[in-house]
């Protein structure tokens, strides 16, 4: 199975790499798509996957850490390779005095990239579904996951007609997430693909800051109890999508 979202460069995680790896391989977990989100991030993120064969990466500018000084800096990044993604990136207007005009500009020019160099997108979004649809439908060509999403699911509906994929985080696994339980009925089987967000989400059985890759099988029988299937097929099918969406990694 694939963690396509877990924050291996933050703490706790970084500081005991070598144990998270071995857990979450005993637990079936074998590969690690790390999404960055500053230069700093895609440093070490870029140092942890020449180190661990199993670790991939994504470098991308998320809205919360965007500056236009950066953005020769992104493609210089993108120029050295062994890149998998552009992520994560997107709009969070969760904060009412966020710059929604700069995050506007830089989300397009990541997209313009992400198309340019033929890459998917990890996308975030938090209180700014209509603008982010909005600037993804000037790039139809270009594939994504919507990251630990919180949507409806009627906010879901044009997403999936983009083709994107909808990944789910240890949210879906809380007894009280019925908005997460409602999309994961709406979502086709063939568009999810699974998450941690470690050491960011944590799941029902393993709080902030203790989740990590090894807690991607307590996602994946949450999504199994909801579709009313067996754990073993929703393994299958969610390393399926991930395959498709993410085939540098395979």
């Amino acid at each position: 199975m694939t963690d396509t979202h877990t924050h291996l460069t933050e703490e706790p995680l970084i500081s005991a790499i070598d144990e998270v790896i071995i857990r979450a391989k005993a637990s079936g977990v074998d590969k690690f798509i790390v999404p960055g989100y500053n230069p700093d991030s895609w440093k070490r993120a870029r140092t942890l996957s020449e180190l661990y064969k199993e670790i991939y990466f994504a470098v991308g500018l998320h809205p919360m850490f965007i500056h236009e000084e950066n953005k020769p800096v992104f493609e210089k990044e993108l120029d050295a390779g062994g890149i998998i993604a552009v992520g994560e990136i997107g709009l969070d207007y969760y904060k009412s005095k966020a710059d929604r005009d700069e995050q506007i500009s830089i989300f397009e020019y990541q997209m313009r990239i992400a198309e340019k160099y033929n890459l998917p997108v990890i996308f975030h979004c938090r209180k700014a579904y209509d603008d982010l649809l909005g600037i993804c439908r000037k790039f139809p060509g270009v594939p994504g996951v919507m990251h630990s999403c919180s949507c409806s699911s009627e906010q879901i509906k044009p997403f999936l007609d983009l083709d994107y994929y909808i990944s789910f985080s240890g949210t879906i696994t809380r007894k009280g997430s019925r908005k997460n339980k409602k999309l994961a009925e709406t979502v086709p089987l063939n568009k999810i693909i699974v998450e941690t967000d470690s050491p960011f989400i944590g799941t029902n059985n393993h709080p902030v800051p203790s989740v990590e890759p090894a807690h991607i099988p307590e996602v994946i029988a949450a999504i199994a109890k909801i579709k009313n299937e067996k754990v073993e097929a929703i393994e299958k099918i969610t390393e399926k999508n991930a395959e498709e969406l993410f085939p540098l990694i395979y």
